[in-house]
């Protein structure tokens, strides 16, 4: 192993990206529990997942490389709860993050953008997760319940949103791109 060391000092340098990396698999392979992942590790892991959760599981899942568990990463990723409207929580930490009064005037050209889609009416979504958790039509029975339950209360029928629009904090010249509300 000091031999294997030595040689991947003098190729992969000492302040090196894939360094890190190596350094961090080495960890890993001693601790199988309970392993403190570099924050650049972290973030790479967060992009990588971003881009495709399926090839994420699947590097994981081989063993090839070692990264860390989805569990790790979503409170480095979900830090601010999803709502309606401008979330405020997100437009402060842009302003944190991005350092915004201390970018240079023209990197601090922004445009908004705003996508508006269809939703699927009848599916049951998770605010929280993200995903699709199953139908509103749970049946007749259940239906008929669900109705004469809320016309005792004196409820009125609830709206369903049919479309879903996002705004989003875009840089001209700069590498600064957020959703806002």
């Amino acid at each position: 192993m000091v031999d294997c060391d030595a040689e991947m000092r003098t190729v992969l340098g000492t302040e090196t990206l894939a360094r890190l990396l190596w350094e961090q698999q080495k960890e890993s392979a001693l601790k199988d529990k309970q392993m403190r992942w570099h924050p650049a590790i972290i973030r790479w892991c967060i992009a990588l997942r971003s881009r495709s959760s399926s090839a994420y599981n699947l590097i994981r899942q081989t063993g090839f490389i070692r990264l860390p568990p989805p569990s790790t990463l979503h409170p480095y990723s979900h830090f601010a709860n999803p709502t309606t409207g401008f979330n405020f929580d997100m437009l402060e930490r842009i302003v944190k993050d991005y350092k915004i009064s201390q970018c240079p005037e023209r990197e601090s050209n922004i445009c908004l953008l705003f996508d508006e889609m269809k939703v699927k009416a009848g599916l049951v979504f998770s605010v929280r997760s993200g995903k699709v958790i199953g139908f509103t039509d749970m049946g007749t029975v259940a239906n008929e319940l669900a109705e004469f339950e809320r016309k005792c209360r004196g409820d009125k029928e609830p709206e369903i949103a049919s479309h879903v629009m996002v705004l989003m904090v875009w840089g001209i010249f700069s590498r600064l791109y957020a959703p806002v509300g």
